[in-house]
């Protein structure tokens, strides 16, 4: 039996990245194109490698049966959430970290993913392609999506904001440091993210700040595609692959390189998915959608409140299997326990937070006071007036915000 399609792109692309690994190390410091090629040779086994191979070993897990746009998805957010995360446990629970670490996880996954189904994996339909109308569609939404990102990273040379000074210096201190942020602190899946691109893809540390974590925006359209696949109508499969730029306020958000902007991804994710299953029919998505707010919580914690929403639904919808299960699974329950009380302070941490959150917002709705004019003279973080003179910036301020799909 001939081997199948994974095999042959795992084995080309880590042969891709021993090659540039072999090289001498004269070549791959002075000869810029090199340099580029083996950046994006170790970018692509420690991200898309590992998203692809993770979903096959999901889809085999689960019993599912993923077209081609529902793996892409899948391998996407899988590579987002997983490789920086994988990472953060191993220096977190082992003290172990490594520049080549990554690259050692990838090539694990790989033979956890032919183990599980070696000859012939996915031989038919790892691969398929969508009509072309549609990738037409697609192709035209990605130009203006990547004119809008080089627009604004090349507007100006400098950060566009004080927050991502912050964490450009925070990060910059831990790698110089050879650490990184462990997991029972805030947000350590970002300080694993910047440590794969700068340490083990050798990344200039502001380049990924100014030009890589912005293009991460470019991510938004693939859940996005999920949506416009329902119709073939051009005009309407454009509106759907344009709605995570709904509004004005998500735009700059996206484009902030901080850990803001990938928990702004992980929640397009999110809705996409959610919208996803209720159409499809399909479970799978609908739990998946939790699963892309598990993860996005170890970016920033304000994952927790669309989670705690999510959560909530999904325990009152399934009460009765639940507590069946429980009830004839007690050892399953008990090792739940376990794990919670030996993650304690992670969980604890998650309770602060939450518990602050609750606070803030309780206390915000018992002062609530409604003044719609406020733009008018609004004063920013450093004492500035920066409001709108009149009734029509107000109205401006507004529609930005909203945004003209909404």
């Amino acid at each position: 039996m001939a081997l199948g399609k994974l095999f042959w792109i795992n084995t080309g692309a880590l042969s891709a990245y021993a090659l540039f690994a072999f090289l001498p190390t004269p070549w791959l410091q002075s000869v810029p194109v090199i340099r580029y090629l083996h950046s994006l040779a170790i970018l692509i086994v420690i991200f898309p490698l590992v998203g692809l191979n993770l979903t096959v070993i999901l889809e085999k897990f689960t019993k599912q049966n993923f077209d081609w746009l529902e793996r892409l998805n899948i391998a996407t957010l899988l590579a987002l959430i997983i490789p920086p995360l994988l990472l953060t446990l191993e220096y977190s629970f082992f003290g172990i970290l490594s520049e080549r670490l990554p690259i050692f996880n990838a090539a694990a996954i790989f033979l956890a993913a032919i183990s599980y189904h070696p000859i012939a994996l996915e031989k038919d339909r790892l691969l398929s392609f969508p009509p072309l109308r549609f990738l037409g569609t697609i192709a035209v939404a990605f130009t203006i999506y990547l004119i809008l990102t080089l627009s604004i990273e090349l507007a100006f040379y400098p950060l566009p904001d004080s927050d991502p000074y912050y964490w450009l210096l925070t990060t910059q201190a831990e790698i110089q440091s050879g650490v990184i942020t462990p997991l029972n602190l805030h947000r350590p899946a970002f300080s694993s993210l910047v440590t794969l691109f700068h340490v083990t893809a050798n990344v200039d540390l502001y380049a990924f700040f100014k030009y890589v974590l912005p293009a991460f925006s470019l991510l938004v359209l693939i859940p996005a595609t999920l949506a416009a696949r329902r119709s073939t109508q051009f005009l309407e499969q454009l509106s759907m692959l344009f709605l995570p730029l709904a509004s004005g306020a998500l735009i700059l958000y996206f484009f902030l390189p901080m850990p803001q902007a990938i928990i702004n991804i992980c929640i397009t994710f999110f809705i996409f998915f959610l919208l996803h299953s209720f159409f499809s029919r399909k479970e799978f998505f609908y739990f998946f959608a939790g699963f892309s707010l598990v993860g996005a919580y170890f970016y920033h914690e304000l994952a927790i409140l669309p989670f705690l929403a999510w959560i909530i639904v999904t325990l009152w919808y399934y009460r009765k299997p639940l507590f069946e299960k429980l009830r004839t699974e007690k050892t399953l329950f008990l090792l739940i326990l376990v794990i919670a009380y030996y993650n304690a302070n992670v969980l604890q941490s998650l309770y602060i937070f939450f518990d602050n959150w609750l606070r803030r917002i309780f206390q915000s709705i018992a002062q609530l006071q409604t003044n719609f004019t406020f733009p008018l003279s609004y004063v920013n973080t450093d004492g500035h007036t920066v409001g709108w003179i009149n009734g029509s910036g107000v109205l401006k301020f507004y529609a930005f915000y909203v945004g003209p799909t909404v």
